[in-house]
């Protein structure tokens, strides 16, 4: 998609890649540096850690837990999922270590709580999170339940990197944007036009609806090349039109030229039932045409075949059905039929003679041969 943004939001660079985080999708996989799982035992009953790394971030948790002490007595598995963020990439997409946090424990905590979660402050030099689950008792675990719960750490991690979308709409995987500085705006006041530079943002990926929705999107100029996503949101004309946009701007870019009127007519062809018909055997063979004007294109033995085995009627009016059974083409001269009325003609000719032979009685000529050739060479002429 080419997204145009709303004034003034599309002349501020600054503004403009604010929205751009706002349209492209943001996992937690495109801002995590890594993922490890850790035995921690000391974890199991309160907040303290064998990792040196954690240990300041624990020591926080515990003096909020002296000021406010958790109502929840289960202890904790002893295996955990741990996860460092790179805060470059935070920064750049307005993300915070909360939002992780909610995302995930909305994600997981929908009915009962199953998981535990902590994580530093968005300041701490070292952006990290611990995911620990809980414990249905406090009896020790043989080796096939900690396979298990390794297991059901692995899954977790794997949700948590690639399905849970932290910002973004969705469809748009990726998103970039590039300065027009050649966009000219018309000042009413000034009565001249201002040259500005304007940013665009492009996208991997389409989504028409939700995009339009977007209170800084114009709406009246962003465009997607998705001409099927463009049939279903707006219609078989704007499918149509982007159709002829698509192919004239390939001729255009080739530096070949290629009169409009071609391109229109494929266009036309391929909207005029109503939808998008391809130009291949798939699409013109589902056409009304004949059986013959099918067979000449491709997969004649079938076509044939079809046609004489549910009795098709080829009505003769195409160019190859005629040119297969050696007939005038009903195209240019060909499309016309002059029919010569012998009866009008006489009785015009008729009307014709009697009138000469009124003026030549006055004149004293009395030839019915001269007559009829001087009637006749009035009709002529």
């Amino acid at each position: 998609m080419s997204i145009i943004l709303k004034d003034p939001y599309c002349y501020n660079k600054e503004q403009s890649q604010k929205i751009l985080n706002e349209l492209a999708i943001t996992t937690i996989k495109q801002i995590t540096n890594t993922t490890e799982i850790f035995f921690d035992a000391r974890s199991m009953y309160n907040d303290d850690t064998n990792i040196d790394s954690d240990k300041g971030m624990m020591a926080v948790y515990r003096e909020f837990n002296l000021l406010t002490p958790l109502t929840n007595t289960r202890s904790y598995d002893p295996w955990v999922l741990r996860l460092t963020f790179d805060k470059m990439k935070m920064m750049e997409r307005n993300i915070q270590m909360a939002d992780v946090y909610y995302a995930i424990m909305s994600r997981f905590t929908m009915e009962s709580e199953d998981i535990h979660c902590i994580y530093t402050d968005d300041n701490a030099g070292l952006l990290s999170m611990r995911i620990q689950c809980f414990r249905d008792n406090d009896e020790g675990k043989s080796n096939d339940d900690q396979e298990d719960m390794i297991s059901t750490l692995k899954v977790l991690e794997k949700t948590i990197l690639n399905d849970i979308i932290l910002t973004g709409i969705k469809g748009v995987k990726n998103a970039s944007m590039y300065p027009n500085h050649n966009f000219k705006l018309y000042e009413p006041t000034l009565k001249e036009f201002q040259q500005k530079t304007r940013w665009i943002i492009q996208t991997d990926g389409t989504n028409l609806k939700d995009i339009f929705m977007h209170p800084a999107v114009n709406a009246y100029e962003t465009f997607s090349n998705d001409i099927y996503e463009i049939y279903e949101t707006l219609g078989v004309e704007a499918a149509r039109q982007a159709i002829f946009n698509e192919i004239y701007e390939v001729f255009n870019l080739s530096g070949n030229y290629v009169n409009s009127r071609h391109i229109q007519l494929l266009a036309d062809i391929i909207t005029n039932r109503g939808g998008l018909m391809s130009i291949d055997r798939h699409g013109i063979n589902k056409s009304d045409r004949g059986p013959l004007a099918k067979c000449s294109f491709e997969e004649t033995p079938d076509i044939i075949a079809r046609a004489a085995i549910f009795g098709e009627l080829d009505k003769v009016q195409s160019v190859s059905s005629n040119i297969m059974l050696g007939q005038e083409v009903p195209i240019g001269t060909g499309s016309v039929d002059i029919l010569f009325d012998e009866e009008k003609y006489y009785e015009h000719l008729s009307q014709k003679l009697n009138t000469t032979r009124s003026i030549t009685t006055i004149e004293g000529k009395t030839n019915e041969r001269e007559l009829f050739q001087a009637a006749y060479c009035d009709n002529l002429f």
